[in-house]
């Protein structure tokens, strides 16, 4: 923490003369900053206080090549391909944020030592080549699949049931 402090004040010190800029500015770039604040939400949970004037120094010059990049493409146009890739892309995100959403809502996470020797018969692990967490991960992503695909399945066939959903060559 002393090497963060450190170099938050040499930081800060260089951009002292920045009228506009916050008291706890780190680095500048044209009218935008970055403050200690802002350099310490962006800082990795499990560093190491002797790594950290590194990684501080390491993440402000990320946010000013971020910034700069920003700047760069700012008044670029998008292709008509461009926009409908960001719209697939936006929905893509939406979707993975709902699936996360869901799945925590609906996961069972208890797992029974039953059930990983279950696993390990039909895995043939005999010879215990898997560790536990190893099954345990993949009957969580077991379940995982099988809740979506559930609820894929009973929601599409709700909306053909309600009319929502209309297949054939006859649709009216």
């Amino acid at each position: 923490m002393k090497h963060l402090t450190f170099l938050s004040l040499l930081l800060c010190s260089f951009f002292w003369g920045c009228s506009d800029a916050p008291v706890d500015t780190i680095a500048q770039y044209k009218d935008r900053f970055l403050t200690r604040n802002g350099l310490l939400s962006m800082m990795p949970q499990d560093y190491s206080p002797a790594d950290s004037a590194d990684i501080a120094q390491q993440m402000v010059q990320n946010w000013i090549e971020t910034e700069w990049w920003k700047d760069q493409t700012s008044e670029m146009d998008l292709t008509e391909e461009n926009e409908k890739q960001l719209e697939e892309y936006k929905q893509t995100l939406l979707f993975q944020n709902w699936k996360n959403q869901f799945i925590a809502e609906k996961l069972d996470t208890v797992i029974s030592p039953e059930q990983i020797i279950e696993w390990r018969t039909q895995l043939g692990d005999s010879l215990n080549k898997y560790t536990n967490q190893q099954i345990v991960e993949v009957i969580l992503q077991s379940r995982k699949n099988k809740i979506i695909s559930d609820y894929k399945k009973q929601s599409i066939t709700e909306a053909e049931k309600s009319g929502t959903i209309k297949k054939g060559a006859g649709l009216k």
